[in-house]
């Protein structure tokens, strides 16, 4: 299989936006979130992920594999969550921007669905192990291959990168992901429906905390 260099994106210039929403937007295309989310419209998925890409850096961290053929967003655990609760202001206000108040408003209201329960799964979970998810759990929070790209290890590469010496965790919506995480050593640990959306929790442990958690 092919190498892959991933590249820590620093700074993200306006052509970066274009290029990495667009990558975005057509490896989550076929995904049941885009019909859900988005309703299947471009316009609605393309502001989306221009927004998570131009706002990244935020509170996280971007990183590319290639001409964007690759991208993940990467949310590490910190202490102070001012900066993500900012982060988060920012991001829903400029999705209103670019779509407007009633269709950015009602797809921010759609993905609010999802997030409420994989909150209180994350919750449910956290108690369990008796730990903080906020301060000692990073969290993988987009991850994809455009299609041209897929099938060539660029996923696996990205996230092998984030599997460090924390925890992390995810949330994904396919059968597809399920399996592919759970090759990566993630395990399923909340499953629940969203309106349309069969949705997963995913935790990956690293063997220093015990693969059991």
């Amino acid at each position: 299989m092919t190498a892959h260099t991933i590249r820590r994106i620093h700074e993200v210039s306006p052509e970066d936006a274009v290029k990495g929403s667009e990558t975005l937007h057509q490896a989550f295309k076929t995904d049941p979130l885009n019909a859900y989310t988005f309703a299947g419209r471009d316009d609605i998925s393309r502001a989306w992920f221009s927004s998570r890409v131009r706002l990244s850096l935020n509170a996280g961290e971007l990183y590319v594999v290639g001409d964007w053929a690759g991208i993940a967003i990467f949310e590490p655990a910190v202490e102070d969550q001012s900066a993500r609760e900012r982060a988060r202001a920012t991001f829903r206000a400029d999705i209103v921007a670019q779509l407007g108040e009633d269709v950015g408003r009602s797809a921010l209201g759609r993905f609010d669905t999802l997030i409420k329960p994989y909150l209180e799964n994350e919750h449910s979970v956290a108690q369990e192990l008796g730990i903080d998810f906020d301060r000692e759990v990073d969290t993988l929070v987009i991850l994809g291959t455009h299609p041209a790209s897929q099938r060539q290890g660029i996923g696996a590469t990205l996230v092998r990168s984030f599997q460090r010496d924390r925890r992390v965790v995810l949330m994904t919506f396919t059968p597809y992901d399920v399996q592919f995480y759970t090759r990566l050593g993630f395990k399923p640990v909340r499953v629940w429906d969203a309106g349309t959306l069969h949705c997963t929790l995913m935790l990956w442990t690293p063997a220093s905390l015990g693969r059991g958690a």
